[in-house]
């Protein structure tokens, strides 16, 4: 079972539906799912799912230590929108950063296909 250590505040449709304005792209449902659940999230470290491993094309696993939410708010959790803009150029086309590991590097979503991709960010 899925838990957090921190979550992003409540979201709503009407915050979802203004970042896919924002984005030009519609969110896969999962996704939006995710989002209206528990908004980001750094994922709790008492579970099997701490740093949630996500599987990725190829059989490759990677760990996701934050999950990043729609909240304009500080927090820890990083920011969805501040993630895009700061990464426009390094993540593939039609794809959204949606959280990273503990090195950093980029956990993506491609709206158009739903598939998880991986960027590596070099220091």
């Amino acid at each position: 079972m899925f838990k957090a250590q921190e979550q992003g505040p409540a979201c709503n449709e009407r915050g979802i539906a203004e970042f896919e304005k924002y984005i030009h792209a519609k969110l896969p449902t999962c996704y939006r799912d995710f989002l209206l659940k528990w908004n980001g999230c750094i994922p709790a470290n008492d579970c099997d799912t701490f740093k949630s491993p996500v599987k990725l094309p190829g059989g490759n696993e990677v760990t996701v230590e934050a999950f990043y939410t729609l909240s304009k708010d500080e927090s820890k959790i990083p920011n969805l929108h501040k993630a895009l803009d700061s990464h426009v150029g390094t993540v593939p086309f039609d794809a959204i950063p949606i959280g990273h590991d503990s090195f950093g590097n980029l956990v993506c979503l491609d709206c158009q296909t739903g598939l998880v991709s991986w960027v590596l960010m070099e220091g």
